[in-house]
């Protein structure tokens, strides 16, 4: 009996040994990269542009090329929201963008048949992102003139900015989404 428990135990232990080993093995480090961001104006109004410069720095001494998707996102930093810690609609917008191009990241349309009954299905195609080692590269991308979404609605962004997102206080932050999300510092924005 005891020989049985022994042979239990070492089976139970080393399944969980090589599930964690597994796991482990299909979390993919996280890239390298320091994202910042600045705006020239906090505040984001229809009449004036509102560029924001994202800076990408490869902290590694290795060359990178990274498949990826940008993106902006706006948290809302009403009391209520924050204090909720968890998001409802309304809470969190995203913009998804070409990070070369500074332009809005299309959604490709995979089922034109489907599209003609009102049901969009499609992929997004990833950017590669090329750096050297050390390399730092700066883009320069204007939200109010990408599209957006609620961050928990069920479809691509499409809109924009002003005609979704209630004029208020904002956090605003930038990520790469590859193997890993890295998120850019924060920024506080005024929507008017």
């Amino acid at each position: 009996m005891r020989i049985t428990n022994l042979i239990a135990v070492a089976s139970i232990l080393t399944i969980l040994f090589f599930q964690s080993t597994s796991f482990a093995q299909q979390q993919a480090a996280p890239p390298e990269l320091k994202i910042t961001i600045t705006i020239e104006s906090e505040k984001l109004s229809r009449r004036n542009p509102a560029p924001v410069t994202i800076t990408i720095e490869n902290l590694s001494s290795q060359i990178l090329d990274i498949k990826s998707i940008g993106s902006f996102r706006l948290l809302s930093t009403r009391k209520e929201a924050i204090a909720r810690k968890h998001f409802v609609f309304g809470d969190s917008f995203w913009s998804p963008v070409n990070i070369v191009a500074g332009t809005p990241k299309k959604l490709e349309i995979v089922d034109p048949e489907l599209e003609k009954k009102g049901v969009i299905v499609g992929r997004v195609t990833d950017e590669t992102l090329h750096f050297e080692s050390k390399e730092v590269k700066t883009f320069l991308i204007d939200p109010t003139k990408t599209l957006w979404n609620a961050e928990n609605g069920n479809d691509w962004p499409r809109s924009n900015l002003f005609d979704v997102v209630k004029k208020g206080v904002y956090s605003l932050e930038f990520s790469i989404d590859s193997s890993a999300r890295v998120k850019s510092n924060a920024v506080t924005v005024t929507i008017e």
